[in-house]
C-alpha cells in the first residue's frame, strides 16, 4: 500500500491503529508527505500501528495523539 498528500485525522478504533495498522507478514506500506492528527484507541499505536510487514514513513506528520499509548506501534522506517 502506497499513501501520498493524505490526511488521517479524527479517526477512532477500539483496538489499535485508527490511521493504519499493518498485521499481515506481507504486507508492505510506505506514507509519503501525509498528516496524522487527532487519532485515538484504546490501546496505542493511534496512528500506525504494525506488527508484521513493513511500514516506512517520509516527510509525514504524526500529531496530537490522544491515546494511552504511543502515535506509533512497532517497528516503522525513517524514509526521510
Amino acid at each position: 500500500m502506497t499513501v501520498i498528500n493524505c490526511t488521517f485525522a479524527g479517526n477512532h478504533s477500539n483496538v489499535r491503529g485508527a490511521g493504519i495498522a499493518s498485521i499481515a507478514s506481507n504486507a508492505t506500506a510506505i506514507v509519503t508527505s501525509s498528516t496524522f492528527v487527532g487519532n485515538s484507541t484504546v490501546f496505542g499505536g493511534s496512528d500506525i500501528f504494525q506488527t508484521a510487514g513493513m511500514v516506512t514513513v517520509e516527510n509525514t506528520i504524526l500529531a496530537d495523539e490522544s491515546t494511552e499509548g504511543a502515535n506509533c506501534y512497532g517497528t516503522i522506517a525513517d524514509g526521510g
